[in-house]
């Protein structure tokens, strides 16, 4: 056998020690056991026996000394496979455990949930932090049935204390379902008075958000709005009254502190791979009235026309004055401008400058009766008294009169029966106040896709719908006016306005954003961390980094991380976030194990005495061009050997790692002098 085959096998064998821990108390199999050290934004490795989750939107991980997940109400973590048996059904024992900390709470924020809404009763599984009477608690459907409050069962309203940690835990023992919040029992109540509970399966686990009826779709409503999650375990069994309280006491040493917000890694701007298909940029000359006037479109010549009373050009902008839907100004553009797209974004500048109900940006779809009756095309045009938006898509720029509450909105009921997807988000507003949007529609395989919602370049809201643009008959194409006839139109107004026929990403609104309007930055569309240019992110690039960090340069293309300074973080920053891998990982496969140190030790450049002859695929992983000991501590700090593809694990615990490292080390070194 040779020196440098017998040199990987030892270090491969010393690699197969796995660390392990810890005192918690257990009830059956324990399904999900997630800590907030093992989150990412990509998502959630669980070292349970159900598997991994992937996250939804952008959840945000703290740096705090005990790590949590921060959600802003649009993001969540979803499995990969249905929950386990054990889970669902009728009757089946089960715990859940989650150290949560909710700033504001509302009736009804989930923590953790499986099943899906809908119906019939006691067949969802939602444990919630909210104050809700009924539901704040648990959502087993039902209403004042199976459903169940912190309080009591009187549907007294309350919950554990805001702005304060909590160890908060369900319990279900096939009779009796109990609430505890930090070791005490807050509440239970008798399932079999309302003939059980039976779950429905086929669905994965969620966290901080539920599923709608249909088992496909998160809900845009209802996930953990302002609220941090550090730690969720959920059990097959189930836990008694000591145990709950050892494991609260257990823990509560390390949730003695406020959370803070994280900011997530920066969001580099992207210019957008291709330009809009219709583009409108109001660049009318100046006039009073703009009545009657056409909206050109500058690329795809799909013109808009202005109609109704109240309306004028300031040479760079088209102001609407507001007021009632069978008057005011809007711009109608043409029929099936949308529904022809799989994926669509609209994109644009509006200001918001008085307070007019349910005032909309834009809404696309028919009213009452529907079909081409539900055409209006005029504001005379009343359609036999008829007010229902039937089909449509919109985004409102005030929920009622508050123009801080926005809505997103799409509407398959045309004909009916095709439902309903609503995304609420909020951002502080007074009148006059301008901003960008982009609303991203990115289709699905087998129909729906996901909503996105960016304002001023950052994301606002996101959610899941199971209807496709292709079932919306869009007849009334209107910008500033609401396709429920009874809401006002927009008192604002429009700087630009813009549709591409694919979704916008956060990159690309940022850009976007950044450019302003009447500005519009088209690119290559090459991934991020391409810092040659080549329209690909690979070891090239990681060397370019590490080389600009060794010679000091200071171009702000390798400055990754957006800290504003180019430094060994861009490094990390372009491996373990933007090629979403782990230091270590040389052929870039996404995961670190045997086979990287095959390629490297194969190379035979470990300490070779020549100063800055290797790069990352030779083994070269702090950047400092060379294959020394120093590159197993920064790979064995990041602690993704043999752990699958990302989202990581934790580090492992300091005096393990630190054993199993000083081992590859001395091993290393006796193979390097073996051949020497």
């Amino acid at each position: 056998m040779s020196k440098r085959i017998s040199r990987i096998t030892a270090i491969l064998c010393l690699l197969a020690f796995v660390p392990t821990s810890f005192g918690i108390e257990t009830a059956g199999e324990l399904y999900v056991n997630l800590d907030a050290a093992n989150a990412t934004l990509a998502g959630w490795t669980n070292p349970g026996t159900y598997g991994d989750f992937e996250a939804f939107g952008r959840p945000l991980v703290t740096e705090d000394v005990t790590p949590s997940v921060y959600f802003d109400g649009s993001s969540a973590y979803f499995g990969q496979t249905p929950a386990p048996e054990g889970l669902v059904g009728l009757d089946p024992t089960r715990s859940i455990e989650v150290w949560a900390y909710n700033i504001d709470i509302a009736d009804e924020e989930t923590l953790v949930s499986w099943g899906k809404r809908g119906g019939p009763d006691g067949t969802n599984m939602a444990f919630n932090y909210g104050r809700h009477g009924n539901f704040g608690a648990v959502g087993h459907w039902g209403g004042d049935n199976p459903d169940i409050g912190w309080i009591d069962n009187d549907f007294t309203a309350g919950a554990p204390e805001a702005g304060a940690w909590h160890h908060l835990v369900y319990t279900y023992d096939e009779e009796t379902a109990r609430v505890y919040s930090d070791g005490e029992l807050w509440n239970e109540e008798d399932m079999t008075q309302f003939g059980g509970l039976n779950t429905h399966a086929d669905t994965a686990i969620a966290i901080a958000s539920q599923w709608e009826g249909n088992g496909v779709d998160l809900t845009p409503a209802l996930k953990a709005n302002e609220m941090w999650i550090s730690r969720v375990r959920i059990h097959d069994g189930v836990l008694s009254d000591s145990q709950i309280l050892a494991n609260y006491n257990e823990e509560k040493g390390s949730f003695s502190f406020d959370p803070t917000v994280p900011t997530g890694p920066p969001i580099n701007p992207v210019a957008v791979p291709a330009g809009p298909i219709h583009r409108y940029n109001f660049n009318n000359p100046a006039a009073g009235d703009a009545s009657e006037a056409t909206i050109e479109d500058i690329v795809g010549g799909a013109n808009g026309i202005v109609l109704g009373e109240g309306s004028s050009f300031n040479g760079s902008e088209l102001i609407l004055d507001g007021g009632g839907s069978d008057f005011a100004a809007y711009v109608d553009l043409p029929n099936g401008i949308m529904s022809q797209h799989e994926s669509i974004t609209f994109e644009g500048w509006v200001t918001v400058d008085g307070i007019q109900s349910w005032q909309r940006v834009f809404d696309f779809g028919s009213n009452n009766p529907g079909g081409d009756d539900g055409e209006l095309e005029d504001v005379g045009d009343d359609n036999g008294g008829n007010t229902e938006g039937m089909d449509y898509f919109f985004l409102s720029a005030a929920r009622g009169d508050n123009i801080s509450d926005q809505r997103l909105e799409i509407r398959n009921e045309d004909p009916a029966g095709g439902g309903i997807t609503t995304i609420d988000s909020s951002e502080t507003m007074d009148e006059g106040d301008s901003y960008h949007f982009v609303v991203a529609y990115e289709a699905a395989e087998g129909g729906g896709g996901t909503i996105t919602y960016y304002r001023d370049g950052k994301q606002e809201s996101q959610g899941t719908t199971g209807i496709s643009l292709s079932e919306i008959n869009d007849v009334n194409n209107w910008l500033g006016r609401s396709n429920w006839t009874n809401d006002a139109n927009l008192q604002g107004s429009f700087d630009e306005f813009r549709i591409y026929d694919y979704a916008l990403t956060n990159e690309n609104a940022k850009q976007n954003f950044n450019d302003g309007p009447n500005v519009l930055t088209i690119g290559g569309g090459g991934e991020l961390g391409d810092v040659n240019g080549d329209g690909v992110c690979d070891a090239a690039d990681i060397d370019a980094v590490a080389a600009a960090v060794r010679a000091g340069d200071t171009d702000a293309k390798y400055d990754l991380d957006g800290s504003g300074t180019v430094d060994s973080a861009d490094h990390t920053h372009l491996v373990t976030v933007l090629k979403n891998t782990y230091i270590g990982d040389s052929n870039l496969d996404g995961e670190f194990n045997s086979s990287d140190f095959v390629a490297v030790f194969t190379v035979g450049e470990y300490e070779d005495g020549v100063d800055g002859n290797s790069t990352w695929a030779d083994g070269d992983w702090n950047g400092d061009g060379d294959f020394t000991s120093g590159d197993f501590v920064a790979a064995f700090t990041d602690a993704g050997y043999e752990k699958g593809a990302k989202p990581p694990v934790g580090v492992p615990e300091p005096s393990t790692a630190a054993l199993l490292l000083l081992g590859i080390l001395s091993a290393a070194a006796t193979f390097r002098r073996l051949e020497n």
